[in-house]
């Protein structure tokens, strides 16, 4: 089952924009040094251009199967960075999804279908 780890951040706390940058920049080697490893299929990174940018300033798409991606987002060394991450920017937040191709929704849709037709919703 494919998804992503979605990483999305507000604006910077005051006083803090030069460590924001160094802390992306260590984010980027780590997700590059995972795609070297195979461990993920990439990750492609988004600034916002329109919006509340205090409240979403970025995002971040890390792109992988799920469980390898539950793996690395309770490694310590991506726990770290989640941890600095939040440190330096409003309105962090990390998350995991399951899609990105077409096999991996149908399956997805089809549990969803399943469980609400055995609870009588559908």
């Amino acid at each position: 089952m494919n998804g992503a780890l979605i990483v999305t951040w507000g604006s910077n706390v005051p006083g803090r924009e030069a460590k924001g940058l160094e802390v992306f920049g260590k984010a980027l080697a780590h997700f590059d040094e995972l795609a070297k490893k195979g461990r993920i299929h990439g990750h492609k990174e988004y600034l916002t251009l329109t919006g509340n940018v205090d409240q979403l300033a970025g995002v971040m798409i890390i792109e992988g199967p799920v469980e390898e991606l539950v793996k690395i987002q309770t490694e310590e060394a991506t726990r770290t960075l989640l941890i600095e991450g939040a440190s330096i920017a409003k309105n962090f937040t990390a998350t995991i999804a399951s899609g990105g191709d077409e096999q991996t929704l149908t399956q997805e849709i089809g549990l969803f279908t399943k469980t609400q037709q055995n609870l009588g919703y559908m």
